[in-house]
């Protein structure tokens, strides 16, 4: 069957091609056969899935690059031998591998991008269509720490196989006089990312850390499909997608961003939200991230309090996701022994921009209810009197025994605000008993 597809592309039968296809997992098509690039399409209008593998003569560097333009998934020189079988191979388990993750589950969740919110799901619908029609090359921006990243890699699993490689290229984290050795490769040395990642992905984060003229090497290989080694070498086909993501587009940073190489990737470009903007995927993050650390410190953490994750929703969250999950690793790093993250777990900034509102609710009374409510005893004075400061300073110094010097829990249990205990800690000369108070006992 593989000779009579192939026998029927060569001579462009593309009505012949349309019926069969649904009767393949992949297909071939010999690069020279005329009007490659309308047969090409027609098979990819069935399934996007579905690999098209081009059969390019040896060194025709400029026909491998018309067929990837074209649409093919990848190309094998002739005579193709067992690079033909393993690429075959390959790209009957990926297409396989893309429909089961359509029929079964998100291309997000897997790779850590949790869209519980409408905005995360409008990126993943983007990101969806985007592995649908067979992309090239995509654009991800966003502020840093907003998961572009996971997002990559929900776009590079939507559309290859678990067999093909995903290489990332941090800008951000490479020196400037290796980005482009790291990206294009070394003339007589080490591969680059580019040849690496052959029938895979490559994303490149913060782009703009590259210097100019290697943005331009960047923009000539999207739009020529060809790229050169550092230091010189024959031109080579790109035979992998694209990702690049940025956050320069979002802050005022001196990095600059070629406008070119912007423009060049606007068709496929996916903006991803910052997390006070996408509030709702807080707690199925906090989820996610207790599940992983659960595993790599051997804890059995359930989760977040209500109180704790009411903290997280008014918090600005100026490092975004990234920042969210140093917030749990803290949180279950330093309390080995408890099963739940509590707001007394987050650190200061957290609960000290809006201490009332994270006080525990108070029970209320029925508004129908107009008869005030008999005062609850809690303490009844002695005949003689007592001492209030004495019994002050006793109830802070009991809570704060209580809640092991947590200021955040002490002010919880005396149901008092974080900055009125510290007020009373003050007052009363006892600053040294809470966590992070330098102040000593007052002389009598």
């Amino acid at each position: 069957m593989w000779a009579e597809l192939t026998a029927a592309l060569v001579e462009s039968d593309i009505e012949l091609t349309r019926s069969a296809v649904d009767t393949f997992d992949a297909a071939l098509v010999d690069a020279e056969t005329p009007d490659l690039a309308r047969t090409v399409a027609h098979l990819r209008a069935q399934d996007p899935a579905t690999p098209v593998l081009a059969i390019v003569p040896r060194g025709n560097v400029e026909l491998a690059v018309t067929a990837l333009r074209s649409g093919a998934s990848h190309y094998v020189t002739r005579p193709a031998g067992l690079e033909l079988a393993f690429q075959l191979r390959r790209g009957v388990e990926r297409a396989r591998a893309i429909r089961d993750a359509r029929r079964t589950s998100s291309p997000g969740r897997e790779v850590g991008y949790i869209a519980a919110s409408e905005v995360s799901q409008r990126s993943l619908r983007q990101i969806e269509a985007l592995a649908a029609n067979g992309f090239r090359a995509a654009l991800l921006t966003g502020e840093r720490g907003t998961g572009k990243e996971q997002l990559a890699g929900a776009l590079h699993a939507a559309s290859r196989s678990e067999v093909d490689p995903l290489v990332v290229v941090d800008c951000a984290a490479t020196g400037p006089s290796q980005l482009a050795a790291a990206l294009f490769g070394r003339a007589g040395g080490a591969a680059g990312a580019l040849e690496l990642a052959a029938g895979g992905t490559v994303y490149i984060s913060e782009v703009a850390d590259l210097d100019v003229a290697g943005q331009r090497r960047l923009l000539g290989a999207i739009r020529r499909s060809v790229f050169a080694r550092d230091g010189g070498g024959q031109e080579q086909p790109v035979d992998c997608a694209i990702i690049v993501g940025t956050s320069a587009l979002e802050s005022r940073s001196p990095r600059m961003l070629d406008p070119d190489l912007v423009d060049a990737l606007s068709v496929a470009r996916v903006h991803v939200a910052p997390l006070r903007e996408r509030l709702e995927d807080i707690a199925p993050l906090v989820d996610h991230f207790v599940r992983e650390f659960n595993a790599r410190l051997g804890r059995a953490y359930v989760g977040a309090d209500a109180l704790a994750l009411r903290a997280m929703h008014l918090y600005a969250w100026p490092g975004n996701v990234r920042e969210l999950r140093n917030v749990v690793e803290r949180a279950m790093i330093l309390n080995r022994d408890e099963t739940e993250i509590t707001v007394g777990d987050l650190p200061p900034e957290l609960v000290d921009h809006a201490p009332e509102a994270l006080e525990p609710p108070r029970a209320a009374r029925p508004k129908s209810d107009r008869t005030p409510a008999p005062p609850t005893v809690l303490f009844e004075l002695p005949t003689d009197g007592v001492d209030l400061a004495a019994l002050e300073c006793a109830l802070l110094e009991q809570a704060l025994q209580r809640a092991a010097g947590n200021q955040t829990r002490a002010a919880a249990l005396l149901r008092i605000s974080r900055f009125a205990l510290r007020h009373r800690l003050e007052k009363h000369g006892l600053e040294h008993l809470a966590h992070g108070q330098r102040g000593r006992p007052r002389k009598a």
